[in-house]
């Protein structure tokens, strides 16, 4: 939700890539999200069936559009910068003290 809000306010004053707050270390933050909570369900429920689902949603549904939205982020001006200070899932542990590093 905080992703979110930051998007919508950020988007009002100016228009291109977001590369600070949340988005600034982990460009799917609400992907991680959703991973986190369904993961938790399947962990609940102590059954390989749920993991296999899961992967498979993980993989065909969710992969395939965070790859479409890199590939859209890397044709946008700024986006290689972007791209190299970020991860893609994971948010990048040094990105939280401001540092940009390689």
């Amino acid at each position: 939700m905080a992703s979110d809000t930051q998007k919508y306010f950020v988007l009002k004053v100016k228009k291109g890539l977001i590369d600070d707050g949340w988005f600034g270390v982990c460009r799917n933050t609400n992907y991680l999200g959703e991973m986190m909570i369904y993961g938790s369900y399947a962990a609940l429920t102590q059954d390989w069936i749920s993991w296999a689902i899961l992967v498979y949603v993980w993989t065909l549904l969710f992969g395939r559009n965070m790859f479409n939205k890199e590939a859209s982020i890397a044709r946008k001006k700024g986006g290689k910068e972007y791209m190299d200070n970020s991860w893609m899932i994971i948010p990048k542990p040094w990105g939280w003290m401001g540092e940009k590093r390689d």
